[in-house]
C-alpha cells in the first residue's frame, strides 16, 4: 500500500507540472488539466496491467518515463533547415577601367545566368604602396603612415547603382566608414577582421600627432607606418561599407550592380610630419559572394514577377557636413533633416584649415 501511495503521489505531481508547462505554452488550463488525467489514467492503467502480467511487487516507472519522453520530444518543432541555396562562391570582380592614373575605380557586376547575389558580403581587396610625391622610392629614411581604416578611409565618395539607377550614393563615405568601425563593431572586432583594413586605434588625445619617431606618442599612426615603412606593397581586405549590405535579401539575377570609388587627396589619406607623399594603388578588387539557388525558388520568383516588383528594404545612413565658425555657444541648423526622421544621429567634429581647405584627422 505504501509503495502504491508513493507511486500514485509521484504520477500527480508530474501531472501537476505537465499541467503547469502546457498551460505556459498558451492552452488553458481546463483543457490542460482533462488531457493530463485522461494521460495519467492510461498510464497507470498500462503499469498495473504489466505489472500484473509480469508479477512482482512495486510499480514500476521506465515505460512511463520513455512516454512522456516521447511526448514531449513530439511538442518540440524540428530544427529549420535551409533548401533554398545550393551553393555559394565568392567571385572576383576587375575594374572596368586602367586605375593607374585615374582618381576614379569604377567596378561593374554583371547579373548573368541564374546566381544571385549576397550584397552582404561584398569585400574590397587592395594592394597598394607609398611613394614620395615625385614618384621615387620611399625609403626607410621617410617618416610617413595612413589614416585610421585606410582600406575604406581612402576613398571620399562611393556610388551604387542597379540597372544603371543609381541607388545610394556617399559624398562623405570616408567619415561614414570610420564612424561605422568605431561606434558598431566590438573591440574584439577591431582587433581581429577590422585589422585586415588597416584598422588600429589612435591614442586618445594624440590623433594630431603625426611623429613617428620614437618621441611620437600615437601609437596606432605607429602600427600602421610597420606595416607600410620602406615602400613595401601592402595588402589590406575587408567589407565595401554599402547601404545594400544592411538587409539580408538576395539581389535576383538578371541585374547588373555598378560600383563606382572617388579616391581622397594623398594629404587626407597620409599623415607625415615633413615632406610630401603619394598613395599609389597597384591592384585593386571585389568579392561578391554569388549563390545558386533551388530550380523551384528561381520559378517561383518568375512567377510573382510577372505580378509585381523586387523589394529589398535596407536601413539608408546618410552623413552631411555643415561649416560652423569657431567660438560659437550654441548653434542652429536649419533644414538639417529634410523627410523621414533619423532613427539615430551621430554628430563629430573636424579641424578645417580655410586657406588650403584641408581637413585635419
Amino acid at each position: 500500500m505504501m509503495q502504491a501511495g508513493k507511486y500514485l503521489g509521484k504520477r500527480l505531481l508530474e501531472s501537476g507540472q505537465n499541467i503547469v508547462e502546457d498551460v505556459s505554452r498558451g492552452k488553458s488550463f481546463r483543457h490542460a488539466a482533462r488531457d493530463q488525467i485522461r494521460q495519467s489514467g492510461r498510464e497507470i492503467k498500462a503499469d498495473i496491467i504489466r505489472k500484473l502480467q509480469g508479477g512482482g511487487g512495486g510499480v514500476k516507472r521506465k515505460k512511463s518515463q520513455r512516454s512522456r519522453q516521447t511526448k514531449r520530444k513530439k511538442r518540440n518543432p524540428t530544427d529549420k533547415i535551409q533548401l533554398a541555396i545550393d551553393n555559394s562562391s565568392f567571385v572576383e570582380i576587375h575594374p572596368i577601367a586602367s586605375i593607374s592614373d585615374s582618381n576614379t575605380i569604377e567596378f561593374q557586376i554583371t547579373g548573368l545566368g541564374d546566381g544571385y547575389f549576397d550584397l552582404s558580403h561584398v569585400l574590397l581587396n587592395i594592394q597598394a604602396k607609398i611613394l614620395k610625391a615625385d614618384g621615387t622610392a620611399f625609403v626607410e629614411a621617410d617618416k610617413c603612415g595612413p589614416i585610421n581604416y585606410l582600406l575604406n578611409t581612402m576613398f571620399s565618395e562611393c556610388h551604387i547603382s542597379l540597372n544603371d539607377r543609381q541607388i545610394s550614393s556617399e559624398s562623405n563615405y570616408a567619415y561614414k566608414t570610420y564612424i561605422q568601425s568605431k561606434l558598431f563593431h566590438s573591440e574584439s572586432s577591431q582587433k581581429n577582421f577590422l585589422r585586415a583594413g588597416m584598422f588600429y586605434k589612435d591614442t586618445p588625445g594624440e590623433f594630431d600627432d603625426v611623429d613617428l619617431t620614437t618621441a611620437g606618442k600615437n601609437l596606432g599612426l605607429k602600427q600602421r607606418y610597420e606595416r607600410v615603412k620602406e615602400g613595401k606593397i601592402f595588402d589590406m581586405c575587408g567589407i565595401l561599407h554599402i547601404d545594400l549590405g544592411t538587409q539580408p535579401r538576395l539581389l535576383i539575377s538578371g541585374t547588373t550592380v555598378r560600383v563606382r570609388l572617388l579616391k581622397a587627396k594623398d594629404n587626407f589619406s597620409l599623415l607625415a610630419k615633413t615632406g610630401a607623399f603619394r598613395l599609389q594603388i597597384e591592384n585593386i578588387s571585389l568579392f561578391i559572394r554569388k549563390c545558386d539557388i533551388s530550380s523551384s525558388i528561381v520559378i517561383a520568383h518568375e512567377k510573382a514577377l510577372e505580378q509585381a516588383l523586387v523589394q529589398m528594404p535596407f536601413t539608408r545612413i546618410e552623413t552631411k557636413t555643415f561649416t560652423l565658425s569657431s567660438g560659437l555657444k550654441s548653434v542652429i541648423i536649419p533644414n538639417a533633416m529634410n523627410g523621414i526622421l533619423p532613427s539615430r544621429m551621430v554628430f563629430g567634429l573636424i579641424s578645417l584649415i580655410l586657406p588650403l581647405m584641408v581637413t585635419l584627422n
